[in-house]
């Protein structure tokens, strides 16, 4: 997303840019198409065929610079208003499920205390028990500091703390909560999850306004919605985008003007005065150590990590009862988060009134041992997993396929200014963009991938004289949230001060 972003800014202006993408086939990256799955039922049947992707994805409410681009070159993908979220605990004995994701966006509790609707619904009370109630206090104390602490803002890094240490002392229920939340959001279970990434990604899709946790599906696969409408538009504009061309490593050419050699695995050159690197961290990180110009350097950089992401799709023959569209998990189960892609996905939705059958698509993030089981072994568990969320559907599963997503999925994470790898890097008319990139902005994951394309291609722009593309302004957080987040900067300030 991140360098369809820059390219499309760069046609705009007529620098016809030359896009090398790696995947053999996609474009796109984690919005990118999957193989289709088709399947008969009952097996005399015409195949029904259904299309793929990488994940289900939400475009929320702040994803304003992305669905700005797409705006402007008249790139308007249907979208499906999310509406009822859920939070299901499994326990050895009971499976226990609350919605949450209307009763925080519609609260008349003000943000950052909007959480505490919760507190009133009769449904979250089953969830949690008498120690939970008691620890209101620790929660909102914990919660209250990170509306006055912006780790991208300040570069804080805060090295060696995790998700775990925020939670600590918290009883069992609600860590189970927030620990839901990391893993549907960074794809990382709480001991792994950098404190600063969390922190970010908080106060970016929650904590600072109420309305910042709406979002919006694709009625359509991402890949045909989003991506190739903008492979189509580079292309009109006069850039190109080619597939299967992965870069090995690259060469800075000497001289006044400079430039740079992009060096292909098949043992192509390409030749440029501008190079933008949009791979993922890990990609980024292979490039710039096995290029001699940028070794050195790079050796020391802030990498964030990659994660491997499993999704698995069921197909049942029937429909489950309760109205919620997505739910994460919590618990003793395998899966972390869940959607019924025929509530919203057009292909799903037809072929749901015609049969009355339903599909479901689940994301497992880990840990490590359970990405690591063979297939068939996820597939049972997380079968299992919704037999015992929906016991109407237990035997009735029509179809299932498994896909694994390599480890690119950013487990988001802030290094200091010195070693967090910028748009502008340390070499001359070598640039880089995606969502794990250096900048200030509040914004994560696809706006932050496409707002840092936008500032690459800006970069670039004026090397060539050019008036860089405006950004769209994040919403302000709300009043209260500006005051309590002022607050707790003035005590920082004064305790640094007394030391």
């Amino acid at each position: 997303m991140a360098g369809l972003t820059a390219a499309l800014c760069l046609a705009e202006r007529g620098l016809q840019p030359l896009v090398l993408e790696g995947d053999p086939a996609y474009f796109g990256g984690r919005l990118s198409e999957k193989p289709a799955a088709a399947f008969a039922y009952p097996e005399n049947q015409p195949a029904e065929v259904f299309p793929a992707e990488h994940g289900i994805h939400g475009f929320w409410s702040q994803y304003r610079n992305l669905k700005g681009i797409l705006a402007r070159h008249d790139i308007r993908p249907k979208f499906v208003q999310a509406n009822r979220q859920e939070w299901v605990h499994g326990t050895e004995k009971r499976v226990k499920r609350a919605e949450l994701g209307r009763v925080v966006r519609r609260t008349w509790w003000p943000a950052p205390f909007h959480y505490g609707a919760l507190w009133f619904r009769p449904s979250f009370w089953r969830m949690v028990g008498w120690r939970d109630w008691l620890s209101i206090p620790a929660v909102l104390g914990s919660l209250v500091v990170a509306v006055g602490i912006d780790p991208l803002a300040e570069y804080k890094k805060m090295e060696g703390l995790t998700l775990a240490d925020f939670c600590k002392g918290w009883p069992p229920a609600i860590r189970a909560f927030v620990a839901s939340l990391a893993r549907s959001g960074l794809s990382a279970h709480p001991e792994d999850v950098p404190l600063s990434g969390f922190i970010a990604f908080l106060r970016f899709y929650s904590l600072l306004r109420r309305d910042s946790q709406g979002f919006e599906y694709l009625a359509g696969d991402s890949g045909r919605a989003v991506i190739d409408p903008m492979v189509d538009r580079i292309r009109e504009l006069g850039g190109q985008v080619r597939a299967d061309c992965r870069v090995s490593h690259l060469d800075r050419l000497s001289g006044d003007n400079g430039g740079w050699v992009v060096h292909l695995a098949d043992g192509s050159l390409r030749t440029a005065s501008s190079v933008i690197l949009a791979c993922d961290a890990t990609g980024t990180r292979r490039i710039m150590l096995d290029s001699p110009d940028t070794r050195e350097l790079a050796a020391n950089f802030h990498w964030p990590r990659g994660m491997e992401t499993i999704v698995v799709r069921l197909w049942f023959a029937g429909q489950p009862h309760p109205k919620a569209e997505a739910g994460i998990l919590s618990g003793n189960f395998a899966a972390d988060n869940f959607f019924w892609l025929h509530r919203f996905q057009d292909r799903f939705q037809e072929w749901h009134r015609r049969t009355g059958q339903s599909a479901l698509e689940a994301h497992v993030y880990g840990p490590p041992e359970l990405i690591s089981e063979p297939d068939k072994v996820i597939l049972e568990k997380v079968t299992a997993d919704f037999g015992r969320i929906y016991p109407a559907l237990k035997d009735k599963v029509i179809h299932r396929t498994i896909q694994r997503n390599s480890a690119t999925h950013t487990l988001f994470a802030i290094g200091t200014l010195a070693e967090h790898l910028g748009i502008r890097t340390p070499w001359p008319g070598l640039f880089c963009c995606g969502d794990w990139v250096r900048h200030p902005s509040p914004a994560l994951f696809l706006e932050r991938a496409c707002l840092t394309g936008i500032e690459a291609a800006n970069a670039v722009l004026l090397t060539r004289g050019q008036s860089p593309f405006p950004l769209e302004q994040h919403t302000r957080p709300e009043l209260l949230s500006r005051l309590v987040g002022a607050y707790v900067r003035m005590m920082r300030s004064s305790i640094r001060g007394s030391r």
